[in-house]
């Protein structure tokens, strides 16, 4: 049931899994999550340098509106999900190509898939290590080195990803050629 709505959603918006990322800009914790405006920036960049990719905009109950308007402000080629249960989201991430979160709920359900990921995270590799198959993890400098002993309030956290821009994730995500 989940597998035919996702293969439906992607017949009806003519998408093809390799040329296909979801998107999840949203995460339940305001404060361990990029900044929408900056996946804005950084999924414009990547549409401007990929033309045939697409980008599928997920999003949880309480985000309609906002995922609405981050469609809206990235413009031609970013598609709204529809409401999705936890099955069909998984069926969705299965049908796409990548997926790009925070460290997020979406993040777990995309490495138990297998699905490559493109991880804004406030957590340390060194602590834990890869994420996925695949995948590409920005993590702030001072977290990334910070020990384990080391302890950042939710405000800090927020600044703290905050330098992680725009231009240096689509530039990261070129030079490992994941767009041309």
């Amino acid at each position: 049931m989940a597998d035919d709505f996702a293969k439906d959603f992607f017949a009806k918006n003519k998408l093809e899994t390799k040329k296909t990322w979801l998107i999840s800009p949203f995460a339940s914790n305001y404060y361990k999550s990029w900044r929408v405006e900056y996946f804005i920036e950084t999924a414009k960049l990547v549409l401007k340098n990929d033309t045939e990719l697409k980008l599928i905009v997920s999003y949880g109950p309480a985000d309609k509106e906002k995922a609405e308007k981050f469609a809206l402000q990235v413009g031609q080629n970013c598609i709204l999900c529809p409401p999705t249960s936890i099955e069909q989201i998984v069926a969705m991430i299965k049908n796409s190509n990548r997926v790009f979160c925070n460290n997020s709920g979406i993040m777990n359900i995309a490495i138990a898939c297998k699905t490559p990921t493109i991880i804004i995270s406030c957590v340390s590799k060194k602590l834990w290590g890869s994420r996925g198959i695949d995948d590409i993890t920005f993590v702030p400098d001072k977290i990334e080195n910070a020990t384990k002993k080391s302890k950042f309030s939710e405000t800090q956290i927020h600044d703290l990803l905050s330098e992680i821009k725009p231009n240096f994730v689509f530039e990261t995500l070129k030079n490992k050629n994941i767009i041309p």
